[in-house]
């Protein structure tokens, strides 16, 4: 049961790449931009206890998720099962958001270079 659901886990994460539209049409200028950008699409899931989550991507000049993501911290005290709704609320975020419309400036000096995201739950409010 538990190899199902990280096999899950992965496959969410390996389907990341193909994603909608971004929600916003405004050019972001910063990378504190992206951060707040993310925040706007961010829709936590209902999970019982602390969750966290960090994922880290690149993307390239004009806005798209380059390559894939990677989750690099998953807080384990949380079972299995609601891990991985936390992972699919997390890779939906960006499948929302993506691409960015980065300004050209913004683009040129992110690309390719990786950024990393904390999500993160403390008592299952999506805080």
């Amino acid at each position: 049961m538990q190899r199902a659901i990280i096999f899950a886990g992965i496959t969410v994460i390996m389907l990341l790449p193909s994603h909608a539209g971004a929600q916003s049409t405004k050019a972001l200028n910063t990378i504190a931009d992206i951060y707040a950008a993310v925040r706007m699409c961010w829709k936590a899931p209902n999970v019982s206890g602390p969750a966290e989550l960090v994922v880290r991507m690149s993307f390239t000049r004009d806005g798209n998720i380059l390559g894939k993501a990677r989750v690099t911290y998953e807080n384990k005290s949380v079972p299995p099962e609601r891990r991985l709704l936390y992972r699919v609320a997390v890779m939906q975020t960006f499948k929302r958001c993506t691409p960015f419309s980065f300004s050209p400036q913004l683009g040129d000096a992110i690309a390719g270079r990786p950024l990393s995201f904390r999500f993160r739950s403390i008592s299952g409010l999506g805080t």
